[in-house]
């Protein structure tokens, strides 16, 4: 946490967001996935890449 070292991130879309579950903040994106439940595979039928910022409510809206 207290790392003074050169960072560099090339993904200029994500952004610092809060991870309620561990009670932290953390840089990247957030990944949410619309599934086909209740049929032979489970499979995906949407993934939405937000960043970390979004909550999860306005990225719904957009789907």
């Amino acid at each position: 946490m207290d790392c003074s070292c050169d960072r560099f991130f090339s993904q200029t879309d994500c952004d610092i967001g809060w991870d309620s579950s561990r009670d932290r903040f953390y840089f990247g994106y957030d990944l949410c996935m619309l599934v086909a439940a209740n049929s032979e595979s489970d499979l995906p039928v949407f993934p939405l890449l937000n960043p970390a910022s979004k909550h999860d409510s306005h990225g719904f809206l957009e789907t």
